[in-house]
């Protein structure tokens, strides 16, 4: 998280995190689902101009452990929307050449979500930002 927080120093977005108390407890892989949250809130940091806000909040609801990354950057049209878990698939075409990215990041995400038995939903509208929320099956300490 320690790139992500310079990443964020870098273009002056403020990045926040705010947990529930307790935190929701799950079952998994930890390096993988870290790897799952990162590529989240990576894109969410590219994303987002600087001086934009990106928050990570973490909750539990109805026996599911929540993550929510909302930010409130560039946004995903509605007729990207639905292929943004696609391999190689690049919502925002002007950063295809220039971007370093594969496109692979969220198809990732979704392959490693399958995994653990998870679920993503993902809200956007294009110059007004995106929200990703992740669910688990909450487990029961």
């Amino acid at each position: 998280m320690h790139k992500l927080q310079q990443q964020a120093v870098k273009k002056k977005i403020t990045l926040s995190l705010q947990n529930e108390e307790p935190a929701p407890v799950i079952w998994g892989n930890g390096d993988r689902i870290m790897q799952m949250l990162l590529i989240f809130v990576d894109n969410a940091l590219k994303y987002t101009q600087e001086g934009g806000k990106v928050t990570i909040t973490t909750a539990s609801s109805n026996g599911e452990a929540l993550v929510t990354i909302a930010d409130n950057g560039q946004g995903i049209s509605k007729e990207d929307l639905p292929y943004v878990w696609e391999r190689f698939y690049k919502a925002d075409k002007s950063h295809s050449r220039s971007d370093k990215g594969t496109g692979l990041g969220l198809s990732i995400a979704k392959e490693i979500l399958a995994l653990h038995d998870g679920k993503a939903e993902i809200a956007s509208e294009a110059g007004k930002g995106t929200i990703v929320t992740v669910r688990f099956k909450q487990c029961v300490t």
